[in-house]
């Protein structure tokens, strides 16, 4: 086995503990909401407040980590939201709690340029779907292991006990990051001949221009249709996450008649079977764009936007009724998700020239895109008060999906390449390539 891919194991990890953190509060929302008497709408803003912070320092992650170490800032985010989950367990009210909440989206926040930044520094161009999808698959592990965990720990101990468990799982992870992880120039447990083959290869066909191609301002990259469609595209599936990962466990108990703890294991079973069912599309779509020429040909949105089209199942979802069918549509439409969010990053590195920019344009879109994330608990909070049911919240995130399908198909064909006097160079689509590739194709 190559031993780069211990640092997907180590980012798999990572994202599994940073989502467990997250699904704490909706698996114990039901106890919380009674102890505090909570109202959906209430409920809503508190899931949302996590994201207020998140989609902010998100933002400014990006712009960090293309100037500083990523274990660095990794570490730092990693132990301030751990402290943040643990605290939780000894809130008295909702200001409290929102407060918390805040604190804990900031420093999750430097989770995701990070683990972006690491893929594309130690993997090569061909292998980026499946890192991406590896990390990325953590965002479903955590929920299917937290929903177990925290529903058993909060039927058995109360909801204040799951909040002390998830804290502390978050800080012993910290360990093995900071005695095993740098960048690949630097590890001692790297072979040589592995060393080279990813210094050789991590810029695919982009390599010759990454020496020439200068660091993009903030208006360059805003000027640019690419980096927008793919915005676009993170925002409609994180509208869509957001609403699984807040709400889905208050339906089942609210619609279903579902315990704490069978919630608990409902919850977990769609999360689990997505992890290797987006792992598999990750690996399908690295061989995409190997067999389409190159990866700066940009082929891997054809992945992502027959993953969204998948998710979009999830309309159908009010129309069952059978447990085991609602069960096959909530896997089918996250693992759709899923995909879509790790191979819409792993596109936009791709369509990237230079890996000077990758930092502040994963920010930018992930900013962009978590303003929908800040919406979807609060939208649909709103929507349960006052239709009094699900319906209509399973609607509007499922044409959200349709929505960012078309969008990633049709508008994420110009390449992100910038020069040092204005926005990204014109494009030049020559039967589907990039300019790149079709300039220096033989």
């Amino acid at each position: 086995m190559q031993r780069r891919y211990y640092v997907c194991a180590l980012l798999f990890v990572l994202m599994t503990i940073n989502y467990l953190d997250r699904a704490v509060l909706p698996v114990a929302a039901k106890a919380v909401a009674s102890e505090f008497h909570f109202s959906p709408v209430a409920m809503g803003y508190l899931f949302s407040s996590f994201v207020w912070t998140y989609a902010l320092f998100t933002l400014a992650a990006g712009f960090i980590v293309d100037r500083v170490s990523s274990k660095g800032i990794q570490l730092v985010g990693g132990a301030i939201w751990s402290v943040a989950t643990f605290l939780m367990a000894f809130v008295a009210g909702f200001s409290a709690f929102v407060g918390l909440r805040m604190l804990m989206g900031a420093a999750e926040a430097t989770s995701l340029p990070t683990c972006n930044k690491i893929v594309r520094e130690w993997m090569p161009a061909g292998e980026r779907g499946l890192a991406n999808t590896v990390f990325s698959a953590g965002s479903y592990a955590g929920p299917a292991l937290g929903a177990v965990l925290v529903g058993a720990v909060a039927a058995k101990f109360g909801w204040r006990a799951s909040f002390m468990v998830a804290g502390a799982l978050s800080l012993l992870w910290l360990l093995p990051f900071s005695l095993w992880f740098d960048r690949p120039e630097r590890v001692g447990w790297l072979s040589a001949p592995e060393r080279a083959h990813i210094l050789g290869e991590r810029s695919g066909s982009m390599a010759e221009f990454d020496r020439h191609t200068p660091a993009a301002s903030v208006p360059q990259l805003l000027a640019s249709r690419t980096l927008w469609a793919l915005t676009f595209t993170q925002a409609c599936a994180i509208y869509g996450n957001n609403v699984f990962l807040f709400w889905l466990p208050s339906y089942l108990q609210a619609t279903r008649g579902l315990t704490v703890l069978k919630t608990g294991l409902f919850t977990a079973v769609p999360y689990a079977l997505a992890v290797p069912l987006s792992i598999g599309v990750g690996v399908w779509s690295d061989r995409i764009v190997r067999r389409a020429g190159g990866v700066a040909a940009g082929r891997r949105r054809n992945a992502v936007s027959l993953a969204l089209l998948c998710a979009a199942a999830i309309l159908a979802a009010p129309l069952v009724q059978h447990m085991a069918l609602l069960l096959a549509l909530t896997t089918v439409s996250l693992s759709g998700i899923g995909v879509a969010l790790a191979l819409n990053q792993a596109l936009l590195s791709d369509l990237l020239a230079s890996p000077r920019n990758l930092g502040k344009a994963i920010g930018t879109v992930s900013f962009f895109g978590q303003l929908a994330g800040i919406c979807a608990p609060i939208v649909s909070g709103y929507i349960i008060a006052s239709t009094g049911g699900y319906r209509l919240l399973f609607l509007v995130g499922g044409l959200l999906l349709i929505a960012g399908s078309t969008v990633c198909f049709l508008l994420t064909r110009s390449p992100l390449r910038f020069d040092a006097r204005s926005s990204p160079l014109p494009h030049e689509d020559t039967d589907g390539q990039s300019p790149i590739v079709a300039r220096h194709r033989p």
